[in-house]
């Protein structure tokens, strides 16, 4: 039904413009309200056999037809005006002629209103030449008593009088209503979209100061990069250089030997930073690819790498997994943060202790993954708590590494949409835990 009522007053045709919509149905609505009352009173004056003003009932028709007509091809302007001059014109000759008793002239008020609405603020001037039409013609009608088209006076009843008031009055309140249920449309039309624009700025701007804040970040570590990475590039093929010249001034193997060691020790140094920048470069340019990571072969293909390096090979490692087989996450990812964390764990180790381990427990509470790994190594002390996860912090003398491992452990779990949070006493040990977010599988 509704479908059948717009395509009656509009067609078929898209409009664009919410408000050229609108304004188009409303213009509809009228012509249809006014050829709906004139074809009533048409019928009513032939019952109660009043054939004076049949005439000017059929024009109002025909104006409502040719308003509708010009409406559904898109003459808005054409169509605006016959409807509201036309109409003003029929009601200023019924009002002349007929008494006021019957309330026609009230007409002449929706008539104004429907101009103002139909041409709206856009086009005020148009809508105020109609209601100054309007106020003319009732002037002329009510004050003047100037007659444009006299017509032969009839005799009406006072139940025709008294039908024809009410009919008058109801219909003005049906057209003021629709008038008034238009520009509250528009209006609450024009609220939501003015909402969804500021919205959509709101948004525009949190996203501008993000895109800011992570410029500011990312040129702060640009600069500490280049500074760090110079110096770790540096300092290694330095002391490569030194042991190279030292090694041809002597001819004692020993000798030799010990720089050989030395010079791999740096070269291994070198190859960890390296491996180190390809990891964090990794992290920031490469989309998430999520999956069903057997978190069981993952963590025994790191222990089996690490417990046979001279590290690790004095280190018991205990792996409990809890029944846990997947995890859905980034494989890449995930292999990243685990071998930093469980590297460092074996790196850091004390070596006065007799019994040295790291546990790796794997669990899953209130739809999280959880990951601990813990050790009874040298531990961290309370001053560097704070900085650890900073780029090229390094929180022991003993470190051997770029200072990178923790930091790319943290930006490569907020790419996860996890955390990582760790205790740790001096002496006694750390404990990392890794939060991942459950994700569908």
């Amino acid at each position: 039904m509704k479908k059948f009522f717009r395509y009656f007053i509009i067609g078929n045709d898209h409009i664009p413009s919410f408000s050229d919509y609108k304004r188009a149905m409303l213009r509809g609505t009228l012509a249809l309200i006014a050829a709906l009352t004139s074809a009533f009173y048409l019928f009513l004056d032939l019952v109660n056999d009043i054939q004076g003003y049949a005439s000017v009932y059929v024009i109002n028709i025909v104006i409502s037809i040719v308003t509708i007509f010009l409406n559904k091809r898109k003459k808005y302007s054409l169509a605006s005006a016959v409807l509201l001059v036309g109409l003003n014109t029929s009601i200023y000759v019924l009002a002349s002629n007929d008494t006021y008793r019957t309330g026609v002239y009230v007409y002449l008020v929706c008539i104004s209103l429907m101009a103002l609405g139909i041409f709206g603020f856009t086009e005020i001037w148009r809508g105020m030449l109609i209601v100054a039409y309007s106020v003319a013609l009732f002037l002329l009608a009510y004050v003047f008593k100037v007659r444009l088209l006299p017509m032969p006076m009839v005799n009406l009843t006072p139940e025709y009088i008294d039908a024809s008031f009410t009919v008058n009055i109801l219909v003005a309140f049906v057209l003021c209503a629709s008038i008034m249920y238009f520009l509250m449309s528009v209006n609450h039309h024009s609220e939501a979209a003015l909402q969804a624009i500021v919205k959509e700025q709101q948004i525009a701007e949190q996203k501008i100061k993000q895109q800011n804040e992570e410029l500011v970040k990312a040129n702060t570590e640009l600069d500490r990069f280049v500074y760090s990475a110079s110096h770790d590039l540096r300092a290694p093929l330095s002391s490569i250089s030194g042991l190279l010249m030292l090694a041809e001034m002597t001819e004692d193997i020993n000798e030799l030997r010990t720089y050989h060691d030395m010079m791999k020790g740096r070269i291994d140094r070198l190859e960890q930073f390296i491996r180190d920048i390809i990891q964090y470069s990794r992290n920031a340019r490469f989309e998430l690819t999520i999956e069903p990571v057997p978190i069981g072969a993952e963590l025994s293909e790191i222990v089996d790498t690490l417990k046979y390096t001279q590290e690790g090979s004095h280190v018991q490692f205990d792996v409990n997994l809890n029944d846990i087989k997947t995890i859905f996450t980034d494989k890449t990812r995930l292999r990243v943060v685990l071998f930093n964390l469980i590297s460092n764990a074996v790196n850091y180790q004390d070596k006065l202790k007799e019994k040295k381990f790291v546990k790796i427990t794997v669990r899953k509470d209130a739809g999280k993954s959880i990951i601990t790994i813990e050790d009874n190594g040298v531990g961290i002390a309370p001053v560097h708590h704070s900085k650890i996860f900073s780029m090229f912090y390094r929180a022991s003398d003993i470190s051997q590494g770029s200072g990178l491992g923790l930091y790319i452990v943290s930006e490569t779990l907020e790419k996860l949409g996890g955390t990582i949070t760790f205790q740790s006493i001096l002496g006694e040990g750390t404990r990392f835990m890794v939060e991942l977010p459950a994700r569908a599988e």
